[in-house]
């Protein structure tokens, strides 16, 4: 606490001094008389005791007369309030402090316990939080001590891919108490959607026509955001495509190629070829076409 002083004279020779339970200060342990830095002085001086509301404790100090005690002493009171420190603590039950989320994937709510008399939780620096990731503070309706703070939400598409790292602090509100403020930091990864695009010159040849036993016309893609591979189908049985033989995947660009069966009878295939995320991001991207396969004349 601010050490209270009290100048004593005339008579007075010593003080007495009573405290609330619970302060657990005492005459003893926290009441100087004759201070060394002036010889007339009484001091009050101690360390706050914890406590879970804000709590006042009252308390007397009272003269001793020199010449005749108990006569005409002279008593001064006043009181200490006590207010709880701020903390800021995770329900470890929670969604934890550091996340990976897909785009427009919710992160696993990330819950907080925060104490202190009217005391709030906000961002420390809401330009730092990914767009699309709130917190909700809900205040203790009781006796105002602290609350509980949830992050919540998705990452938008408005977000770069990366590490967001950001912070809240429990100096939030208007009325925040005077002890310090905690400070916490949370982590979301945010990674983005998968994309695949048509990227040959001509867009005719996802649907193209061969002669048996002839190469197809290359069918390339572009993938993007999240994506690094696909995978490819085609139906009915006989094309003869699959992904370890007819599809490359080199960086980002992707290509159909090989050659038609041998048919009895004009055959139509169709295929479909859809990105992996290696994050599990969704939704996929699937792209797809035909290719007529015609026997000889």
């Amino acid at each position: 606490i601010s050490e209270i002083e009290f100048r004593i004279g005339g008579g007075a020779n010593n003080v007495s001094a009573t405290f609330d339970a619970g302060l657990g200060f005492d005459r003893p342990n926290n009441v100087r008389v004759f201070d060394a830095s002036d010889a007339n002085n009484s001091i009050i001086y101690g360390t706050a005791p914890d406590v879970v509301n804000s709590t006042t404790y009252n308390f007397e100090i009272i003269t001793q007369n020199e010449c005749s005690p108990g006569t005409n002493e002279i008593s001064l009171a006043g009181t200490i309030t006590v207010i709880p420190e701020e903390t800021i603590v995770h329900r470890g039950a929670s969604g934890a402090t550091t996340q990976i989320a897909c785009v427009n994937q919710d992160i696993t709510p990330i819950i907080f316990d925060v104490t202190g008399q009217d005391t709030y939780a906000k961002f420390v620096d809401p330009n730092a939080v990914p767009s699309g990731i709130l917190l909700d503070f809900a205040p203790d309706q009781i006796n105002g001590n602290g609350g509980v703070a949830t992050i919540i939400g998705s990452p938008d598409s408005s977000n770069v891919a990366g590490d967001y790292t950001f912070e809240i602090t429990t100096g939030g509100g208007v009325n925040t108490s005077q002890c310090t403020d905690q400070t916490t930091s949370i982590t979301v990864r945010v990674k983005s959607l998968p994309t695949m695009v048509f990227s040959g010159a001509d867009p005719t040849v996802m649907n193209q026509s061969v002669c048996e036993q002839t190469a197809i016309t290359p069918i390339d893609f572009t993938l993007g955001g999240g994506a690094n591979d696909v995978t490819f189908t085609s139906s009915p049985a006989g094309l003869g495509f699959d992904r370890a033989n007819n599809v490359s995947v080199n960086g980002n660009s992707v290509q159909i190629f090989g050659t038609a069966p041998t048919v009895g009878v004009e055959t139509t295939y169709t295929y479909s070829i859809s990105t992996v995320n290696p994050n599990s991001c969704t939704p996929s991207v699937t792209l797809g076409g035909s290719i007529t396969v015609y026997p000889p004349v």
